[in-house]
């Protein structure tokens, strides 16, 4: 499988990704750890057995991540990166589940992978910031 534009979960994956890397430069291993803990959580949601195997569990998340999420990335300027996180953040709020809650999970979820590496960066406080403002909520303390 490769990264579709039209799947939630790939774009939310995009979006964890493209946080955890535009914010500080780089994705450490305990971000990506922690960002597939949260993508195995969504995958589990909404049911998306990746690697065929009849569960949804980490392997999926990894398999998400390493075939589909980097190489759509690594193929992308920080421009077009950028753009892409926007899109997705105007597609989110466009889906009829789309709540306040939801955005507040996710906001918490994209704290979680900026405090995963011990840095909570102030350029990482800045983006969940606009994010926040985005989404027509709060950003998380």
């Amino acid at each position: 499988m490769a990264y579709n534009s039209d799947s939630t979960v790939h774009r939310v994956g995009y979006m964890f990704l493209a946080f955890s890397h535009l914010t500080d430069g780089e994705v450490d291993n305990k971000e990506l750890g922690t960002l597939a803990g949260i993508l195995w959580a969504y995958l589990e949601a909404w049911d998306q057995d990746l690697t065929g195997d009849g569960v949804v569990d980490f392997d999926d998340a990894v398999k998400l991540i390493d075939n589909d999420l980097i190489p759509y990335y690594n193929a992308q300027d920080d421009d077009s990166r950028i753009a892409h996180f926007s899109q997705t953040v105007n597609m989110l709020k466009a889906q009829d589940w789309w709540t306040d809650d939801f955005a507040n999970m996710l906001l918490r979820q994209l704290k979680m992978v900026a405090d995963a590496d011990g840095h909570y960066h102030d350029n990482e406080k800045e983006w969940i910031r606009i994010t926040a403002d985005r989404f027509g909520v709060s950003a998380p303390a």
